[in-house]
């Protein structure tokens, strides 16, 4: 087929997914259609098909129908006479060809002509044919998924050229379908592999790649629905992306894709072109009707001039801005907002009606913006925004809620100027911007005009790495880490992004900066981004060939060696190190004057600065200051006089010709005022700046002076943000950044939004929202609900299901879950429940203090039916909690937070069956960790589902699986999950548990190896005391003078002792246990009088089966520290081991009496690398029964995140003073060393 082809309508129905705009998330979110189709509305009136003829047509006919429709309806139409259909259907017959081109026919007012065809293949030869036809301006295909019964797709074809010449908008260009096997010389950029379930057959397109396309230079994918890949393709061109790979694809085996020139998306990422291309080329592989391998190469029209989507209107977090004159104005505002929500769950079309009415109120006093990802959460916002009002009047200071909603009673927009500021060279990180390009198309454009080759200059393979599987977070840090330690990567990546941040604010969202600086090299990349300098080609083709920054400030640093007169072939080694020193740029000078090889190079705030130079003569300053400190993550050569020789080089790389001259005043640290935007001034300036000491918080007073108050920080990172803030502490101003290392790209720019708008600051909303449609004339409808499978029709009616109970209203709040817990359960669910709270026992969650639910937002289920069941809570961490350790959540509290289970029974009703007589008691859990828990956590999410259960007259089994969310990020999974109701005569007769002989015999062909541990203790025995010093962090007082801590590792100590679960440590032998690698023997006294007696649970008092796994978790750590594995760290925390399932079952209870529990700790694996983890198995005994055994408990010991930022900058909190400079440079050496002497201890103890 010689004739191109242009797509230039398309609409899908597949699955859930009701029209094109939430087929196309789909694919860009990566989420498989894997739902079957059930049913879709006809409108009768509108297609005039008569009410009685509905009953006799074949769903498929109306399927098709209505996809054809729409698609023409989005091929946006004009003059058109006549079109062909061509159908792909079961019900491929004349009836059923002449019903829907009769309909389309007198709908659109053209002749209609109809084919039918059996495969896509077939089909679009056809529709070239036809389109050689000058009488025929389109063809529509549309085709039944037939296969897999997910539903049908519809696309309209118009001949290329043609399309062209009037100007009609195009997804895609078919440039050819043609035989698998016939040679091009086209590299394709991805391809789809559709309508192929064999793996024989896949296996064979991908080796007949091998060697036509370089190596990881192809994305791939797999659908079994031809017409499904054929629009995701089209859309994947269109809006410049590689989607997601297929999840089927991801889970073949890997060596299909060896020495292959695929990569697998994880996630879907922008689409460059690689160096030569001049457009994005895909194919699709798939089988002609006789079986033979055929393949459609489709390209991008790169014509196009304005590509848009919906996905940004469509696309959460969503802003809802309500304007008033006064407190009860909004707070009415609130009240419209609320109702809305009640009425309607769509927050795209809430959100476009809110701005509506927003726009009418445009010159109110007040804004409060309400940001909020889904339903549930806008629900809680509105609820927080009540208080955060009244909060903010009262006491006339801006609320924020964590989500992002703010409000200020004292807008700066009309008071203050707005500055762009612009963060140092070193903020990129992996994954960064991946959304921007498909939120906002025109950033391609942007880019284009920015750089020659803008896929090299973002450095796009390295943002976001190609692989052949998921990398691990290991291999992720790795490529990270190698990012970071490219300087030129960092710059280029750097400023290409600001530059992109800032298109978004000035021309999608009209916001007009008077003011602009940078800190550092950021004044180089304002000059970019604010369209100074338009292209980057000359700049980045300096810095790859100047010695600046491969040489001189970097690598071999011979700018200091020429400085300091060393000879050239000096180490590097130990020639320059940086640190950031909380302290003030005044006390470091009385001090530098004692050394003549340390330097101030950067004042952050007035109380935060950075010394660089030689590293012994840095860490006697530190040490004569006594400060609080840490070393920068980069060894960059900047702003001092050992650098200043390369002033020429940097004048040279700044002097790029000036394309434009904004109206803005832009500042710069060389003379710390405004700059004249001339050619032959700004390369000095620039270069002046970055060659002597920076004074930020100078330039930041000399813009507020100025006039600034609102400053927008365009680049990754906060760090200008929380300087600016620290700097004007005391003055009016707000600051504000775009995008956060990790966060959601499209969150942080609503956050900003939303601050800026209620400061009344002048700017465009409207890309946020979906036009709503005018009032429409009122006309008649009829619709009809088509069932899709047709054996729905035969299935037998079921009886009625039991009426639900009266649903609590949620979210229940702290009040409610008090009531639920302590009080009476009727006053939470209702008068159905009143009997239950004539028992004294009955299913209910633990009191304060071991209450970790703060609010309900979920609960479903039936009264009576334990087949399934959900519950949602939320646990609102709170500061300086009594059971943290510097923050940080005890395994306990974080499992004991999931405990809405208990309260999901309740509701469910399984006291109505107890009646007081039987108690709820955990059997089984498995908990599955997925990363390290962070040190700052406000709350935890738990979602738990009951799965299934087992029922009998007198008792209840029921079988659940967990998840633990931070944030939105998945930490813990819990599976297995088992649970029963008892009666006390079948709890004293639990036999415990019992190691069965499968267990035994595994243990005898174990091969034990000794371990040698770090450090020697003189002890084996501990006391409660002991253990007290370990609460307070004092290792030497436990365990010996060897173990002195110097001020490191402050955070490696038990939890507070409240919360200590064992009082003694009886004996320890760590050669013992079945690997070898020891067993420790711990105990702890029982009284009724213990405080968690009292509160688990009420009337029904037991020791929490989460303080069984907590002491084990304790003596873990206990044992880490007595090995001396906190020798490898310098400060680090306890942590979990990602992806190693912990399996716990408990076979017996602890009641209120006295008594010994014991635990016996089995450790298994002693690993250091990449961090030391400890791994055991516990058993917990007593009244010599094993009531409970924890299978692969582990703990590592995990450096602490500093977050830093380029040039030495810190994160905003900085609290505790790190360490000893003299230690600091030599634990690194230290772990070195130990491991040595450790490996060799192990050789000589196997010989």
């Amino acid at each position: 087929m010689d004739n191109k082809m242009a797509i230039i309508g398309i609409d899908t129905l597949f699955g859930s997914c009701q029209n094109l705009d939430e087929f196309a998330q789909k694919v860009y979110q990566g989420i498989q259609i894997n739902a079957e189709l059930e049913d879709f509305e006809i409108d009768a009136f509108y297609f005039k098909i008569p009410p009685h003829d509905l009953e006799n047509l074949d769903p498929q006919q109306l399927l098709l129908l209505k996809v054809s429709d729409r698609a023409l309806k989005n091929a946006n139409l004009k003059f058109i006479k006549k079109i062909a259909l061509v159908t792909l259907s079961s019900q491929n017959n004349e009836q059923t060809k002449r019903f829907i081109t009769d309909k389309l026919a007198k709908l659109w007012k053209v002749n209609f002509l109809s084919y039918s065809e059996n495969c896509l293949i077939n089909a679009l030869e056809k529709a070239q044919i036809l389109l050689a036809d000058p009488e025929i301006d389109l063809v529509v295909v549309s085709a039944i998924d037939i296969i897999n019964n997910k539903g049908a797709g519809a696309i309209v074809l118009k001949q290329y050229e043609n399309a062209k010449e009037n100007d009609v908008p195009i997804y895609a260009v078919i440039n050819s379908v043609q035989d698998f096997w016939e040679q091009t010389e086209i590299e394709i950029g991805y391809l789809e592999i559709a309508g192929i379930e064999n793996k024989g057959k896949i296996q064979k397109i991908i080796q007949s790649y091998r060697g036509k396309n370089s190596r990881l230079n192809c994305a791939i994918s797999h659908n079994l629905s031809e017409i499904a890949s054929l629009i995701k393709t089209a859309l994947c061109l269109a809006r410049r992306y590689i989607p997601a790979t297929s999840n089927w694809l991801r889970s073949q085996k890997l060596e299909i894709l060896q020495d292959s020139p695929f990569y697998i998306a994880n996630e879907s990422r922008p689409w460059f072109l690689a160096t030569g291309q001049t457009k994005r080329t895909a194919a699709i592989n798939t089988l002609a009707d006789d079986g033979s391998f055929k393949q459609i190469i489709l390209s991008e029209d790169i014509t196009q001039k304005h590509r848009s989507n919906s996905y940004l209107q469509q696309s959460s977090p969503y802003l809802f801005a309500i304007a008033g004159n006064n407190q009860t104005d909004l707070e009415a505002q609130l009240d419209t907002l609320e109702q809305k929500l009640k009425n309607n769950t769509s927050l795209t079309v809430i959100a476009s009606q809110t701005f509506a009415i927003f726009q009418q109120f445009s010159q109110a006093t007040y804004t409060l913006a309400i940001v909020a990802p889904d339903p549930e959460k806008l629900s809680q916002e509105i609820g927080r925004s009540r208080q955060g009002l009244k909060q903010a009047f009262a006491k006339g200071k801006p609320w924020k809620s964590p989500l992002g909603s703010y409000f200020t009673p004292k807008p700066l927009g009309d008071r203050g100027a707005i500055a762009f500021i612009y963060p140092g060279a070193f903020n990129s990180y992996l994954g960064m911007g991946k959304d921007l390009f498909y939120l906002f198309p025109s950033l391609y454009d942007r880019c284009n005009r920015l750089s020659s080759h803008p896929g090299e200059f973002l450095r796009e393979r390295q943002l976001y790495p190609r692989s052949l599987q998921q990398l691990s977070k290991r291999e992720l840090e790795d490529l990270e880490t190698q990012l970071m330690e490219t300087p030129l990567a960092m710059l280029e990546t750097g400023t290409g992004f600001a530059v992109l941040f800032t298109q978004i604010m000035r021309e999608y969202f009209r916001i007009k900066p008077q003011a602009a600086f940078g800190y550092s090299m950021g004044e180089s990349t304002m000059m970019y981004a604010l369209d100074v300098w338009s292209n980057t080609d000359y700049g980045s083709h300096f810095i790859h060939s100047s010695e600046l920054f491969r040489t001189r400030l970097t690598g071999s640093q011979k700018a200091v060696l020429d400085y300091w007169g060393l000879s050239p072939h000096h180490s590097n080694k130990d020639l320059w190190t940086s640190y950031v020193l909380m302290t003030s740029a005044t006390t470091v000078r009385e001090y530098l004057k004692k050394v003549n090889q340390v330097y101030l190079t950067h004042i952050n705030t007035p109380t935060e600065v950075v010394i660089a130079g030689d590293p012994q003569q840095c860490r006697q300053v530190i040490e004569a200051i006594n400060c609080d400190y840490f070393p920068s993550p980069s060894n960059f050569i900047l702003h001092c006089e050992a650098m200043a020789s390369e002033y020429p080089e940097f004048v040279r790389l700044n002097s790029v010709p000036i394309s434009h001259q904004p109206e803005i005043a832009f500042y710069s640290s060389a003379s710390y005022a405004p700059v004249s935007l001339n050619s032959q001034a700004i390369p000095h300036h620039l270069a002046k700046g970055v060659c002597q000491e920076l004074n930020f918080p100078k330039l930041i007073d000399r813009a507020w002076e100025d006039g600034a108050r609102i400053f927008i920080e365009l680049g990754s990172g906060g760090t200008c943000c929380r300087w600016i803030s620290e700097t004007l502490k005391h003055q009016d101003h707000v600051a504000m950044c775009i995008s956060r290392r990790g966060g959601d790209d499209f969150a942080g720019i609503v956050k900003v939004l939303a601050q800026l708008v209620s400061h009344r600051v002048s700017l465009d909303l409207s890309p946020l929202y979906s036009p709503l449609p005018a009032t429409p004339t009122p006309q008649k409808s009829l619709i009809k609900t088509i069932f899709w499978k047709s054996e729905v029709n035969n299935l037998p009616i079921s009886p009625s299901p039991r009426p639900p109970v009266s649903s609590p209203l949620l979210p229940l709040n702290s009040e409610a879950i008090l009531e639920a817990t302590n009080g009476k359960i009727a006053r939470v669910f209702g008068k159905e429940y009143e009997s239950i709270d004539s028992y004294a026992r009955r299913v209910r969650m633990p009191s304060p203090p071991f209450l970790f639910v703060s609010r309900v937002t979920k609960l479903e289920g039936k009264q009576g039916d334990y087949k399934s069941g959900f519950i949602q809570t939320e646990y609102d961490i709170p500061e300086n909690a009594w059971y943290s350790v510097d923050g940080q959540i005890p395994l306990s509290i974080c499992a004991e937070a999931g405990h809405g289970l208990l309260l999901l029974l309740s509701y469910l009703g399984s006291d109505f069956e107890s009646q007081g007589k039987r108690s709820f008691r955990l059997l089984d859990i498995t908990a599955t960790f997925f990363d390290e828990q962070p040190e700052v956590i406000k709350t935890l999410r738990y979602d738990v589902k009951i799965t299934s259960h087992v029922k009998t007259t007198e008792s209840l089994l029921i079988f659940f699986t967990g998840e633990c969310w931070i944030d939105d990020k998945l930490w813990m999974k819990l599976s297995e999950g088992c649970a029963g109701l008892f009666s006390d005569e079948e709890l004293v007769l639990g036999q415990g548990i019992v190691i069965s002989d499968r267990e035994k015999k595994a243990r005898t062909k174990i091969n034990p190896q000794s371990f040698q541990p770090l450090l020697a203790s003189q002890k084996s025995a501990f006391n409660r005391e002991d253990l007290l010093h370990l609460v307070r962090g004092d290792l030497a007082a436990c365990f010996g003078n060897g173990y002195q801590q110097n001020s490191l590792n402050s955070s490696l100590r038990l939890p507070p002792q409240k919360l200590l679960m064992f009082d003694k440590v009886i004996a320890i032998d760590p050669q013992g246990g079945m690997a070898g690698k020891g067993l420790i023997l711990a105990s702890k006294s029982v009284e009724a009088k213990d405080w968690y007696f009292l509160c688990h649970f009420k009337n029904d008092p037991t020791m929490p089966g989460n303080l069984m796994i907590e002491g084990g978790v304790q003596l873990l750590q206990f044992y880490i520290l007595f090995l001396g594995l906190q020798t490898l760290t310098k400060d680090a925390r306890f942590q979990v081991i990602p992806n190693r399932p912990q399996v716990t079952r408990f076979r017996g209870q602890v009641t209120p009496t006295s008594g010994i529990l014991f635990y016996q700790l089995e450790i298994i694996e002693i690993e250091f690398n990449p961090k030391p983890f400890v791994l055991a198995n516990v058993n917990v005994i007593f009244d010599d029964k094993t009531i409970a055994t924890i299978k692969n408990l582990g703990l590592q010991l995990s450096e602490k995140k500093l977050h830093l930022s380029p040039e030495n900058i810190s994160e905003p909190t900085l609290t505790k003073k790190i360490i000893n400079s003299s230690i600091a440079v030599q634990t690194q050496d230290l772990k070195k060393q130990k491991q040595s002497q450790y490996y060799s201890t192990q050789n000589t103890l196997k010989n």
